[in-house]
């Protein structure tokens, strides 16, 4: 089951969890949080004849009214705010890739989501990713844990953490 960061955080402080994976870091004195990963905010748009080359490309190249938004961390929302001004969220905002999809069938829809994402749909067929001149902020992940867990997860922790770094370096070596 998924929940949103601040449910995980209250989740550990009532000994529910003994380990989560957040996208915002809020230090306490009872949380450990270490950073996981983090990767590049990117265009994707959707192009009949996708592009191979990742280039570079400016907010101010892209057709505001073809732009779906895809809800992203605080710092990001600020970046948005900041870049947007006077224009606004987009009518359609969206929190997951799923939702993302069925509202980028237009030629030419266009949103900022995270690399891994823009990845995924690139293998589809039907999109193109840029990384953009303005850059927003990384999107970051953390591992959080209470400092002093209720019961004694060590081992299994030890063992989850193994697994973990073997992941990691799976994932994050391409």
């Amino acid at each position: 089951r998924t929940y949103n960061s601040a449910e995980l955080y209250q989740q550990l402080y009532r000994g529910e969890l003994d380990v989560a994976f957040t996208l915002l870091d809020l230090p306490t004195k009872d949380v450990i949080s270490e950073q996981i990963y983090r990767e590049p905010r990117v265009v994707l748009r959707r192009e009949s004849e996708p592009c191979e080359q990742h280039g570079v490309i400016s907010l101010k190249e892209l057709d505001l009214g073809k732009e779906i938004f895809f809800i992203g961390d605080v710092q990001f929302n600020n970046w948005y705010k900041n870049w947007k001004g006077k224009h606004g969220y987009p009518t359609i905002q969206v929190d997951t890739a799923q939702l993302l999809t069925a509202f980028m069938q237009q030629e030419g829809a266009w949103t900022l989501v995270p690399l891994c994402i823009a990845r995924a749909l690139f293998k589809t067929g039907n999109y193109s990713y840029y990384y953009l001149k303005e850059k927003p902020p990384e999107r970051v992940c953390y591992r959080i844990q209470p400092k002093h867990s209720m019961r004694d997860a060590t081992e299994v922790l030890s063992i989850f953490d193994r697994y973990l770094e073997l992941l990691s370096k799976s994932i994050f070596s391409k």
